[in-house]
């Protein structure tokens, strides 16, 4: 079959693995020579651990309500703070967002980052005791959304390959094929801070 024929038919399929259909991207990407591209897949499958929060794409960004837990008594309650306080940029590789998607509470809870917790802490001195736990409460929503925006960004870059004639006949892509990824555009959207995160990286290979 050819490779980008397959690749539509993956992302197609609902009972598609995310992990599985960058995989299969990732492989494309390595045959043509699509650099940025790979790069990308590596980054989703292994996470931005290493990367600037600035060149996040902007799918990873968290937004959902700030808790304050107390441990000793189970009980949390929402805490009012500044926007930018409840939302999180996501790191992780993509399995973190299928087993977000999978798990069997109606939300998704996200233990707030260092640099963070400390702001808040500092802020508000009631709660500079350890049993109090600052959290991030959002529902599956974001999360499924972010693997559909992988999804669509992989489907569009194929069918422009598609229509450029890269096909790949059984994984295998000719010189003249190689030649018309020259031809293809693809954008990957990115965050450039917390407070506006809607800028596209706009990636030419024209």
């Amino acid at each position: 079959m050819k490779a980008i024929i397959a690749l539509q038919k993956l992302v197609l399929d609902p009972s598609s693995q995310i992990s599985d259909i960058l995989r299969h991207a990732y492989l494309i990407a390595c045959k043509l020579n699509l650099d940025d591209f790979k790069k990308w897949c590596e980054l989703e499958l292994n996470g931005y651990q290493s990367i600037d929060d600035s060149n996040i794409p902007e799918y990873r960004y968290i937004f959902g309500s700030l808790c304050l837990k107390n441990s000793l008594s189970g009980q949390t309650a929402i805490f009012n703070a500044e926007a930018i306080f409840s939302g999180q940029i996501i790191k992780d590789g993509i399995s973190f967002f299928e087993g977000a998607i999978k798990n069997k509470s109606d939300s998704v809870t996200l233990e707030v980052k260092s640099d963070i917790d400390k702001i808040l802490r500092k802020n508000n001195p009631q709660c500079q005791e350890s049993h109090f736990i600052f959290q991030i409460r959002t529902s599956k929503i974001p999360f499924q959304k972010a693997l559909d925006t992988i999804k669509f960004k992989i489907l569009e870059l194929s069918y422009q390959l598609e229509q450029e004639g890269i096909l790949g006949d059984d994984w295998e892509f000719t010189a003249t094929e190689k030649e018309h990824v020259l031809n293809v555009n693809y954008n990957i959207g990115t965050v450039t801070h917390m407070a506006n995160h809607n800028i596209d990286s706009f990636i030419d290979r024209n």
